[in-house]
């Protein structure tokens, strides 16, 4: 709660330091120190004390060492916590492992949190040249195959309410444009999986599919990403296949793993 003095709005510390880190907690967000001061009416010196302490814990990172900042690894360790370690990435990953080793290429497994993607499991390829997985980047739900995936299985209603959240421009300058994306996500429900081509990187395709609880709500996406020349039209058709086996895999191994605790109970 706030605390009056003479007209002016105070906070204590530790509240003020909750606000600041929830700030960054919108799709995309990066906020400088002089943004945030300006924000939350503090002076230098406790704006940078406050970003230090949440720098220190994980909660955010600098991004390219002049004083922008980004949600931290720490957020992303927060959301595996209040996971069910029976329903997501554990069941998922044994299935990234295999798809990451027998592809050579980076696998990924993603759920949604709001109007952003986030990594829960991930395997780097070992090749030279390779996809990188940044665990905390924010990741629009209308750019990139795995969020696609994400966005093409909500519910009706709640995507008519996130669509007109989704204002950010494509790669290039391209301006957002809400029908075409709803013709690509009815796409993406009829064939079951969606394709990616340099959407978020110049040079990345990516092949994402979608796993399912047994009531048929979205576990997550599995994802597939490979430079584009490693990944052309006759390696995607099999890489096609592959992702959404692996999609199928990890839809199965829940039902399973349901069904035994349904037994147990």
């Amino acid at each position: 709660m706030a605390i009056q003095a003479e007209g002016v709005e105070h906070y204590p510390s530790f509240e003020r330091i909750i606000d600041i880190w929830l700030s960054f907690v919108t799709p995309g967000a990066v906020h400088s120190a002089q943004a945030i001061a300006r924000e939350f009416g503090t002076s230098r010196s406790s704006t940078y004390r406050y970003l230090q302490i949440l720098r220190e814990r994980g909660l955010i990172e600098d991004v390219d060492g002049a004083g922008n900042y980004r949600l931290g690894s720490a957020f992303v360790n927060l959301v595996r916590s209040c996971e069910d370690p029976s329903t997501s990435a554990s069941i998922a990953e044994p299935f990234v492992h295999e798809l990451a080793l027998t592809s050579g290429e980076t696998v990924l497994f993603t759920t949604r949190i709001g109007d952003r993607v986030i990594c829960t499991v991930a395997l780097e390829s070992r090749q030279a040249v390779r996809v990188s997985v940044d665990p905390v980047r924010n990741v629009p739900l209308h750019l990139g195959s795995s969020a696609k995936v994400h966005l093409a299985y909500l519910e009706e209603q709640e995507r008519a309410r996130v669509l007109p959240r989704l204002r950010a421009a494509r790669p290039g300058g391209k301006p957002f444009d809400p029908q075409a994306l709803e013709r690509s996500l009815a796409a993406i429900r009829e064939q079951g999986y969606a394709i990616s081509d340099g959407e978020i990187e110049a040079g990345v395709r990516s092949v994402s599919a979608p796993a399912f609880f047994p009531s048929g709500s979205l576990i997550g996406a599995i994802t597939l990403a490979a430079p584009a020349f490693r990944l052309q039209d006759k390696v995607l058709k099999q890489a096609v296949l592959h992702v959404v086996a692996a999609a199928r895999h990890i839809s199965d191994a829940a039902s399973a793993t349901q069904s035994r605790r349904a037994s147990a109970a």
